[in-house]
């Protein structure tokens, strides 16, 4: 009786192991769930441009390009503050140079730096004017990407520091910021009083 059993149910058991073999190594279903790790700036590297995650907003994202703008100058403020620089004040001709560098930009698809006498005929000498640009689709995405940079997030941060011969409590820190469809220019200037 056991002979028997033994017999029937050694070849349902081969069929079964035969019939998983083309199943090892082969690659999974097209319906596979793939998982991607999140991007993150590499701390080794300085400089690193590259973007977070965007944080979710317990408010809704501004929708106009004013509101982002806003947006923007209302967080380099809270990041000036945290390091004991004076806020930064929109300037009319800031916020023009860097709005018509945003839309040149958007126009041309040429992902650049503004040219260095870009600012110049704005008012500003170019070498006097610290320029973060990018790209992304809401305010605080944009500006936790810079803030993650070494080099974009010393620029934001700024400015003269009491033992520096040129620290002047009366100096005016002027911003200007100008977002169009996606793309995003920054600029921080000084003047002394």
């Amino acid at each position: 009786m056991k002979r028997l059993i033994l017999a029937l149910a050694l070849p349902t058991l081969l069929a079964l192991l035969v019939g998983l073999v083309p199943l090892v190594g082969a690659q999974a279903p097209a319906t596979t769930t793939q998982v991607f790790l999140p991007l993150v700036a590499c701390p080794g590297c300085a400089g690193s441009g590259v973007l977070p995650s965007p944080t979710p907003s317990p408010t809704l994202e501004p929708v106009t390009p004013d509101a982002y703008e806003a947006e923007i100058i209302r967080l380099v403020n809270e990041a000036r503050a945290a390091v004991n620089c004076p806020a930064v004040t929109p300037n009319a001709s800031l916020m023009q140079a860097t709005g018509d560098w945003s839309a040149y930009m958007k126009r041309t698809g040429d992902y650049q730096h503004a040219p260095g006498n870009w600012y110049a005929s704005y008012g500003y000498p170019s070498n006097a004017v610290l320029e973060n640009i990018g790209a992304g689709d809401t305010a605080q995405y944009m500006f936790e990407g810079w803030m993650l940079s070494t080099f974009h997030k010393r620029n934001i941060q700024w400015c003269y520091p009491i033992s520096d011969p040129s620290y002047s409590a009366d100096r005016v820190y002027e911003i200007g910021i100008g977002y169009a469809g996606g793309y995003w220019t920054l600029a921080i200037a000084d003047r002394a009083p």
